[in-house]
Parts: structure tokens; sequence; C-alpha cells
């Protein structure tokens, strides 16, 4: 059964209920379906995305050119992307461009203070990429963040200074220690959603910024 269903500028990425996660769309692109198009498994054709075939979803995000998806915290918690930069954009955002076991799909490696954390959530907008981390450190402290890269001429980044393109994901400042609920992207905004107790004032004047106001 679907439970989510999302659409790039040129393709479509659909999550079944048992974590399975299929797209199709445009030929040309076949970076944005995160597999390899041929006979047996056309573009325009709903096809499981090879790579995380055996994972289960949790959550998938597409906008623009890319998408993502979330394994349970039972699989690991990796955040997989593919995609590309937008057509005439050269720059493109280093988990893109890592060199992984798969051509198409990539894992996204994330870190708070130096140490290996685990994506709890994510947002993809037209260009570019917000996460929700957190890590346990040897005294059982959990440390958690958000974190941006892409994209951000419009302050969409929300990292306190507007930059035309971030390459490496780098923590939103006013995020740190929220926990977080929810993360979605527009085209050119990214919202965060937090447990109440932690909405201060320093974090709705961010958010603001996140908006692209």
């Amino acid at each position: 059964m679907p439970t989510q269903l999302e659409a790039g500028a040129t393709f479509f990425t659909l999550l079944l209920d048992n974590g399975e996660v299929f797209t199709w769309g445009d030929p040309r692109y076949p970076q944005c379906l995160g597999r390899t198009v041929d006979d047996d498994a056309p573009a325009t054709t709903p096809t499981r995305v090879p790579y995380i075939e055996g994972i289960r979803i949790k959550k998938i995000g597409s906008g623009g050119w890319m998408s993502g998806a979330l394994g349970s915290e039972l699989d690991g918690g990796e955040l997989y992307i593919w995609g590309r930069s937008e057509p005439g954009f050269e720059s493109k955002i280093s988990a893109l461009s890592k060199e992984d076991d798969d051509t198409h799909v990539h894992v996204v490696e994330v870190r708070i203070d130096g140490m290996e954390a685990d994506v709890v959530n994510f947002g993809i907008g037209a260009g570019h990429l917000i996460v929700a981390a957190s890590s346990d450190t040897n005294n059982s402290e959990v440390r958690r963040a958000v974190l941006a890269c892409g994209q951000g001429d419009f302050g969409q980044l929300g990292i306190g200074k507007r930059a035309d393109f971030v390459e490496k994901l780098t923590e939103i400042p006013c995020l740190r220690g929220s926990v977080v609920c929810n993360v979605a992207c527009g085209s050119k905004t990214s919202f965060v959603v937090v447990k109440k107790q932690e909405a201060t004032s320093e974090l709705h004047d961010e958010g603001r910024r996140l908006d692209g106001a």
C-alpha cells in the first residue's frame, strides 16, 4: 500500500508501507531515478531502487533534481540520496560527489562535534538538503543537531548567513539540542518542527530565515 508520493522536477518517488521505494520519470535524467534505465527497467515504469532493496525505508523526500530515503532505526537509520545538480548549475553537494558501492545512490555521512551521528529526519528542496541527526556520547549524553547544505540564495539553509551554495552539511546553530519532530522543504524554503518547550525567540527568528524571509 502506498504511504508517501513525492514529485521532483522530472520524476516521482513512491514509498510503500513495506518500506520499498519505486521511482519513475524522464529517461533523460536517470540519476534522478536512483537506478539504471534499460529495457528491463524503463524510466517511465515504476521500478524499485535496487541499492536500497531489503532496507525498510520509513520516509522519502524529493525536490528539484534530488531524492532521499531514510532507513528505519533497525536498519541503522542511514540516509540515502540520489540525483544531480540543477541543469546549468555547476556546484554539487558533497554527498552526491562521493564514491560509494552504487553509482546512483549515496549514503549521507553526518557528524556532530566530530562524532558519527544517526539521521532522524530530513527534507529536500529544489537544490538543498536539511538533516536532523543525533549521536550518543560515551557518558550517555545525546547530542542533537540540524544541518543543511546546497543552494542557499534565499536563506533556506538557515545557517545564519546567506550563501549562494554550501557544499558540505553545516550546522544550523539555533537548533542545537532541539528534539525534532519533523522536517520538510519547499522549493526555496525549509521547515523544522521541534518540541514546543524548545521553541525560543531565537528559534523563531532563525525559523523566518529558514523560510527564506
